[in-house]
């Protein structure tokens, strides 16, 4: 049956929902682990949010809790559930009331056990209501672990859990014996959800109950959750204290298994969920099995193998379809005629699965794609307009090795992704996306100069799926005399906490109309300006330094130098200039060598240029600091250039 989306909801093994990522292998072989072991044991099944744990968990308690002839009775507790609207102390102990509420039930205890569970249940939380009182604030949430020490410190708070846990286990004991079950599997659902702090204490609390015999015991949970929720305790992970974290989870999980999510095979769901959204025909993928093929790159490539990615990856899809077919009907009538016809050609039902990939996995890139269609043609010019660090020889020289950055469009991808961290770790798989998409195009359309147009004209509709905001922004507006002196002041703040220079700065000037100037007393005196500008909708922040450099008596600077022997100070501050790019995000103009002529000398200019959107982004500490930086580094070029000056009039002097 068509469809327009695919539920989010985990798999139930008991409606027959077949098994789409091929875990049947893995989930066989934890199933026959689980009917022969002997118990107590914990099992936690790990993986990252949306890997299929709960859906596992669901296959297991149908497979070994709920046929006829099951060995073991289970007790399910969605520990998110029971945190809803609820603080920290109060979700570990209707947690706990749960799951004594649970086995209770099931076996059918009498009024006078119920009374004595109870009792000792109530004990537990009446006496762990007395520590929260005494840690309030602190402990309970920021300190993971902390109150669970202080609840069980002591031989009465000691007592009251294993009086509760006596309780359960002469229930377990007297069920078992009394029926044909071996015993119970708790699964406990959802840790990855709750406060990372409250997981890691609940799992204090019930590491007591853990040992249970005649009990299993199955968390869906992530290590990385339990490491988060003990920082507060033993402070951020490193590799000195990693082995604190690994050892309280191994104290509690006996078994820990990892889901399979790099072994998925989704090339079936794929096929089946394209279909059943009515993305692609049958026979589009039937008939072509190598554009499956490409889709499952691409989508490795991008959302990966986790079932959650790539059903949001599906229904994005078809909502774009929805769109299509809304935009081509005209009226109620002609809607299913434009239901049949909708999809397109097939170059744009792939070029969109890959936008919409990229959308999803990597929204940053998108948004250049949106505004730089043209991919293959990005270039130097492209990358000044995206403001990025220009990359070091040695970095060029290591990535040309590589068949994905050996073009000039690659590299500025490249530099790119240096923005972010995880964009860092994935451009490989970026860039092998694009490259396909790239070749595809080019294939079909038999023009290489058509990726910019198709990437035009299919972005449109996979916009509005976009998780960011896309508002066109009005033309920046800045009053510039008011935005360079908070500036200039803010570089002054910076400046302030730097000792070395204390006393070796100040304004230069009375007044800042056009120019800003920050005149630095550093064996000697050098002068660097600041102007602003709107220069593509943008906010340019122009830094600069020119100084006297030689006498005009020569064709050029650098023959005057060589005459004078002083061609290495020279080349010294072109070397200094270039650095200042190579080591911040600032970019730069060629040096001006021959800007002008004053008083019979030459005079060298020298540029460097921080843009942004607007005038709040000049706040961010981060550009702060690069932009004072950035001027210091300017202010040690300037000091070299007067020494130029300096020694080429001294042996002119000297030599006529």
């Amino acid at each position: 049956m068509k469809t327009t989306s695919v539920t989010d909801i985990p798999r139930e093994s008991q409606n027959d929902q077949a098994d789409q990522f091929g875990i049947e292998t893995f989930e066989n072989g934890l199933i026959r682990f689980i009917e022969n072991t002997e118990t107590p044991i914990t099992i936690a099944l790990q993986g990252e949010w949306g890997s299929g744990k709960t859906s596992l968990m669901n296959s297991l308690n149908y497979q070994l809790c709920s046929q006829d002839n099951s060995d073991f009775q289970s007790v399910w507790l969605n520990t998110w559930e029971h945190s809803l609207m609820k603080d920290a102390e109060s979700t570990l102990f209707a947690i706990l009331a749960a799951l004594v509420r649970e086995v209770s039930v099931i076996a059918h205890v009498d009024s006078s056990q119920m009374q004595k569970i109870s009792k000792s249940l109530w004990n537990v939380m009446s006496k762990a209501s007395r520590v929260a009182t005494k840690t309030i604030g602190n402990k309970l949430v920021d300190g993971a672990g902390d109150f669970m020490d202080e609840m069980m410190a002591g031989q009465e708070n000691q007592s009251g859990i294993g009086t509760l846990k006596n309780d359960l286990q002469e229930i377990i004991n007297n069920h078992v014996a009394n029926s044909t079950y071996r015993g119970f599997i708790f699964f406990i659902d959802d840790l990855d959800r709750i406060d990372p702090p409250v997981a890691v204490n609940l799992l204090e609390l019930l590491k007591n109950i853990f040992n249970l015999k005649n009990c299993i015991f199955i968390l869906a949970i992530d290590y990385d959750v339990v490491v988060k929720g003990l920082e507060p305790k033993f402070g951020p992970k490193t590799d000195a204290n990693e082995r604190e974290f690994r050892s309280f989870f191994d104290k509690i999980i006996q078994v820990p298994f990892s889901m399979p999510v790099a072994s998925y095979g989704i090339d079936d769901f794929l096929k089946e969920s394209l279909v059943k959204i009515n993305y692609y025909e049958p026979s589009q993928l039937e008939d072509f099995p190598d554009r499956i093929d490409v889709l499952v790159e691409i989508a490795k490539h991008s959302v990966g193998t986790n079932p959650r990615s790539l059903k949001r990856l599906v229904n994005s899809l078809s909502l774009i379809a929805c769109i299509n077919i809304a935009k081509r009907a005209t009226d109620v009538t002609d809607l299913e005629s434009s239901n049949n016809n909708h999809r397109g050609d097939d170059l744009s039902l792939f070029v969109n699965f890959a936008l919409v990939s990229l959308q999803i996995s990597y929204p940053p890139v998108y948004g250049i794609l949106a505004a730089h269609p043209d991919f293959p043609n990005w270039n130097n010019k492209t990358a000044h307009k995206l403001n990025l660090k220009p990359l070091s020889n040695e970095v060029v020289e290591k990535i040309e090795q590589l068949d994905e950055f050996d073009e000039t469009w690659e590299q500025v991808l490249y530099q790119f992704c240096q923005r972010d961290s995880y964009l860092q770790k994935k451009a490989l798989s970026i860039s092998q996306i694009l490259n396909r998409v790239k070749t595809i195009i080019q294939d079909s359309t038999g023009n290489e100069e058509s990726v910019g147009k198709v990437i035009q004209s299919v972005i449109k509709l996979s916009s509005v799926t976009s998780v960011e905001t896309d508002v066109e922004q009005p033309p920046v507006e800045v009053h510039h005399s008011s935005f360079l002196k908070h500036l200039r002041q803010r570089i002054f703040d910076y400046y302030d906490t730097k000792p070395e220079l204390k006393g070796n700065y100040k304004i230069h000037g009375k007044r800042v109309q056009t120019t800003a100037r920050i005149l630095f007393t550093i064996d000697g005196h050098q002068t660097i300006d600041m102007r602003s500008h709107i220069r593509d909708n943008q906010l340019e922040l122009m830094i600069f330094a020119w100084e006297h450099v030689g006498l005009n008596e020569y064709r050029s600077l650098e023959e005057f130098a060589e005459q004078m022997g002083k061609t290495q100070l020279l080349e010294d501050i072109y070397s200094n200039y270039s650095s200042i790019k190579t080591d911040t995000h600032l970019t730069d103009a060629a040096i001006d060598a021959d800007m002008g002529i004053a008083n019979n000398h030459r005079t060298m200019g020298l540029y460097i240029y921080s843009t942004h959107k607007n005038q709040s982004q000049f706040s961010d500490p981060l550009i702060l600091q690069e932009i004072a930086e950035g001027i210091l580094k300017l202010q040690k070029v300037a000091k070299k250039m007067q020494q130029l000056n300096y020694h080429l009039n001294n042996e002119f002097k000297n030599k006529f």
